[in-house]
């Protein structure tokens, strides 16, 4: 795949908020909300990620949109299952570009939850040691419902 699926961005337009972003969490929220983010990650499966992310690191640093298009990418992902995008989120980790590890952070959390084991903490606890240190975990707990724990996977 070549480096055309990077056209979709409006560079110019999440330079502007790159440059007006003061948190890690003002770039993710605009960079979500553009419109040219959510294209290009409509238009590039998981496997063009993996193949765009190869681009820049076989020439890390050579664009000076460098930066622009790893939070791209990482913000994209967001958009995409958590188990498919899992591992792309690791190696997005291996870039050293500022902010990015809490952008990735944010993406992951927003990332759609396809499947959940809930167990209910009232009765005797059992099946918690499945899951993971590193595997999200949320807790959940309504008037109606016992308090649960949800794995995403």
């Amino acid at each position: 795949m070549s480096n055309s699926k990077f056209k979709l961005l409006n560079i110019s337009a999440l330079r502007q908020i790159q440059v007006l972003s003061n948190t890690p969490s003002y770039l993710y929220k605009h960079f979500k909300n553009d419109v040219s983010v959510r294209t290009f990650a409509d238009s590039c499966s998981v496997k063009d990620f993996k193949d765009l992310l190869s681009s820049l690191a076989a020439r890390r640093r050579q664009t000076g949109n460098y930066q622009i298009l790893l939070y791209a990418i990482a913000v994209s992902l967001s958009f995409k299952e958590y188990k498919d995008a899992r591992p792309l989120l690791e190696k997005l980790k291996t870039f050293d570009v500022k902010w990015l590890s809490r952008i990735i952070a944010l993406a992951r959390d927003a990332m759609v939850i396809t499947h959940t084991k809930t167990f209910d903490l009232r009765s005797q606890v059992h099946g918690i040691a499945d899951l993971k240190s590193d595997d999200p975990t949320r807790i959940v707990s309504t008037k109606q419902s016992p308090t649960v724990l949800t794995k995403q996977v």
